[in-house]
């Protein structure tokens, strides 16, 4: 892997690349330009509600696309996260006040959580609609309404990622020194230890493996349940997002010059070199998200661009090309159609596909 720096300018040879005729684009630009925090599927997944820097909720729905953006809350704080699933379609928000607010598809927002002890940043959605959501060093579990089930508290820092496993059964929070392990169901915590600062968590979909994002970066990982732990190391720039194929063959992770995608089939990766596609001249990958159903990737940069390819199969298309600010959110419809992308000044960009990479 090269050393790309992030913030790269334009890229100068961004005339010469063009969206792929295996794509329909569109997009749009909120107003004011706000970096775009978070995004969130909402009413049933005919919406995207969407977490913009300047405070403000926005709403698109997606059968009319990024022209038909429209505000839909103003929080009085930044928002930070975006949770769907909650009842009656709306989402859970939380914002650098350390509030988090239930918001409803016409607007009408009602504190859920409210605390001065942190930020409510990170954010784990488990298939029954439970919420978990971090302040500071505590996490607070939600149910569907916005009530709290219970509430976690002895993390030694910052909780800085959280994930439930497949079943719901178990939360983990990630901090300085390793994950904590929640039983959801009752219990002592569990930690898995490894010294460094843990930044973000995530979980296989089959429940096998647990792997953190560092800050040293690199990634860790343990195989669950021997707690086998591993290092992947070798990233030029912070890993800030990652992404699993839904068999749990691959993860997909952000930080390097092309997109990289992890074998976690028999034991892991120990002894593999990841795969990868994408190469972008002189920028990172920024953010990455992987297809529901098969295994396509795609792949946000720090100039804008957006790309999508085959993981084993090393091909990609153009998607969306650069416009010098980097895509901050990168989001699949479950039907894997169309993707959705987000930048730092503010554009949303929806892409749907006409024929997917197979």
């Amino acid at each position: 892997m090269t050393s790309p720096q992030l913030g790269t300018p334009l890229n100068p040879d961004i005339g010469a690349r063009t969206v792929s005729d295996q794509v329909t684009l569109s997009e749009a630009r909120l107003e004011n330009n706000p970096h775009v925090n978070a995004l969130a599927f909402a009413e049933r997944d005919t919406a995207v509600v969407i977490a913009a820097g300047d405070g403000w909720l926005w709403r698109m729905p997606l059968a009319e696309g990024p022209d038909r953006m429209y505000r839909l809350a103003g929080l009085g704080a930044m928002p930070l996260f975006v949770a769907g699933g909650v009842a009656d379609g709306g989402v859970l928000v939380g914002t650098d006040s350390g509030s988090v607010v239930a918001v409803t598809p016409d607007g009408a927002t009602s504190v859920c959580v409210f605390s001065d002890g942190g930020w409510a940043e990170k954010v784990a959605v488990d298939p029954s609609g439970r919420t978990a959501c971090s302040l500071g060093k505590r996490v607070i579990v939600l149910d569907g309404s916005g009530a709290t089930l219970v509430e976690y508290d002895d993390h030694p820092s910052t909780v800085t990622g959280l994930a439930f496993s497949a079943d719901g059964t178990l939360l983990a929070c990630s901090h300085y020194g390793g994950i904590t392990l929640w039983q959801t169901n009752g219990g002592a915590p569990e930690r898995l230890s490894w010294h460094g600062s843990h930044t973000a968590v995530t979980w296989s979909p089959d429940g096998r493996f647990i792997v953190s994002a560092m800050q040293e970066n690199e990634l860790h990982s343990w195989r669950m349940p021997e707690r086998k732990s591993l290092r992947m190391s070798g990233y030029p720039a912070k890993i800030r997002s990652m992404s699993w194929t839904s068999d749990s063959r691959f993860l997909a992770v952000s930080g390097a010059d092309t997109v990289t995608s992890w074998d976690f089939t028999g034991n892991g990766p120990s002894g593999r070199a990841p795969e990868e596609f994408g190469y972008v001249f002189n920028c990172v990958v920024t953010q990455v998200a992987a297809h529901p159903k098969t295994h396509v990737v795609a792949g946000g940069y720090n100039d804008g661009t957006v790309l999508i390819g085959h993981v084993t199969k090393g091909d990609a298309i153009i998607a969306r090309g650069g416009d010098g600010a980097p895509i901050t959110q990168l989001l699949w419809t479950p039907d894997g159609e169309m993707l959705i992308a987000a930048t730092a000044t503010g554009t949303v960009a929806t892409m749907s596909l006409r024929r997917m990479l197979t």
